[in-house]
């Protein structure tokens, strides 16, 4: 707490009890099959706050800051978190799911296949909206698996197998 308006040193204690997050939220699905959340009321709550300093003017005004904070915070979440959770959720999530679709290396289940393997494309968007029960969760996706180079650099699944020989 060595600043240059308020120069003091010693020991600092702060403690956080009971600290609460209440989010209430449903699961919706777009057109383009990426999950929207849609967040119907968001609290957060503070609970029991206390500071600690040594030097009791300093400790007064850093406890008057962070109380103030604290408000701020718990105010703003109350007021606008369910706009602000619900249009920042779903960018996080289409982003980290790689817009549902994942790209892999799969071997050739063929075994008279010269190509050993190709990079394909595992699309798992979804169909309708997920429902959650009580501590579980139902997605409804329909994979497709294709061959990814198709569209993208003109080229087509190679996997052409030989000609089986039937043993007589």
């Amino acid at each position: 707490m060595d600043t240059w308006i308020l120069p003091a040193t010693g020991v600092v204690y702060l403690s956080i009890n009971n600290f609460k997050v209440d989010l209430t939220m449903t699961l919706g699905a777009t057109k383009r099959g990426f999950i929207h959340p849609i967040f119907h009321h968001t609290a957060v709550d503070f609970g029991q706050t206390d500071f600690f300093f040594e030097n009791g003017f300093t400790e007064f005004l850093v406890w008057q800051a962070l109380e103030f904070s604290i408000v701020m915070i718990e105010n703003s979440i109350w007021f606008l978190g369910d706009v602000v959770f619900t249009d920042m959720l779903e960018g996080l999530i289409d982003r980290y799911s790689h817009g549902y679709q994942k790209q892999f290396w799969m071997k050739s289940r063929i075994v008279s296949n010269d190509i050993v393997d190709a990079l394909m494309n595992f699309d798992y968007r979804h169909v309708r909206a997920p429902y959650v029960g009580n501590g579980f969760i139902d997605f409804f996706f329909m994979g497709e698996l294709e061959y990814a180079l198709d569209n993208e650099q003109g080229t087509y699944c190679t996997w052409a197998p030989k000609p089986m020989k039937w043993a007589t």
